[in-house]
């Protein structure tokens, strides 16, 4: 009842001025792909008021509008595998935060289409279970981004205190960097009264667990189209794999048997017999 309450007032909490005594301000959206109406609806009610909420109908135009202003992307697992791939792995590779939910009122089409996700949401759920599984979902993807800003912060802070050496009492850029700092611990201090026994480890190792689900997707789909080579034939980068968001599968399909290397650029042709997967 406490954890209930206490996400009840941080998503309950006005746009303001922050101040030690108020929660800092959610401001990241919900993007929501979903295109049955009652759906959409039901899920739009469950949502906190104060967080802002974006309907998509096409894959294609989330993937545009992504960014780091959104905190969860809900899948309705009505679409198709390609469009639920695309919209999955477009938010891994162009956020850094946001979380995945698949929205799903079958329990075996998860089993049949892996879409990387982190947290699974089922019809039958009552509507306060999903807000709150929602909530913590929402704070997960705040806490990390609030973190990395914290070391990031830190470290800037901690270079200038090097420049400066012992002359930094009045330097401005140092005050400014000390009290984004305090805000930041200050945040995360909040954002932990929300967080439950695991959150923290699931956060650390979000980022593994989504890049193996997404090795596992490559491996049993992509990786087995006949005459797609083991690696690239120039710099040995391997292309049954996944190496996350710069270089992702390690190749480029650029034409019929014909792939470029994400990591050299080389252009391999399937023409070659040494090049060919037996599928």
């Amino acid at each position: 009842m406490g954890q209930s309450n206490q996400q009840d007032e941080l998503f309950g909490t006005a746009a303001g001025d922050e101040s030690e005594e108020r929660p800092p301000e959610l401001r990241a959206e919900i993007f929501l792909f979903a295109r049955d109406q009652a759906r959409r609806r039901s899920i739009h009610k469950a949502i906190p008021d104060s967080i802002s909420v974006r309907t998509f109908e096409d894959a294609d135009t989330l993937t545009e509008e992504l960014g780091g202003n959104v905190a969860v992307v809900l899948l309705s697992m009505r679409r198709s595998e390609d469009e639920l791939l695309t919209a999955s792995l477009s938010t891994v590779q162009e956020t850094k935060y946001a979380r995945v939910g698949l929205l799903t009122g079958d329990r075996d089409r998860i089993r049949e289409t892996p879409i990387p996700h982190d947290e699974i949401f089922y019809k039958s759920t009552d509507r306060k279970t999903f807000r709150n599984r929602l909530k913590r979902l929402y704070v997960q993807a705040y806490y990390e981004a609030s973190v990395q800003r914290y070391y990031t912060v830190s470290i800037a802070r901690q270079n200038r205190l090097a420049k400066l050496d012992d002359q930094h009492e009045d330097d401005e850029r140092l005050r400014k960097l000390t009290d984004s700092r305090e805000l930041m611990e200050s945040h995360l201090q909040y954002f932990k009264q929300y967080l439950q026994p695991g959150d923290i480890e699931a956060i650390r190792d979000r980022r593994e667990s989504i890049e193996r689900m997404i090795n596992d997707l490559f491996r049993d789909d992509e990786l087995s189209v006949a005459g797609l080579p083991k690696k690239c034939s120039n710099c040995g980068l391997a292309w049954d794999t996944w190496h996350g968001s710069d270089l992702e599968s390690g190749y480029k399909k650029i034409g019929a048997d014909t792939w470029r290397c994400s990591g050299c650029g080389t252009v391999i042709g399937g023409n070659d017999p040494d090049n060919y997967r037996v599928s």
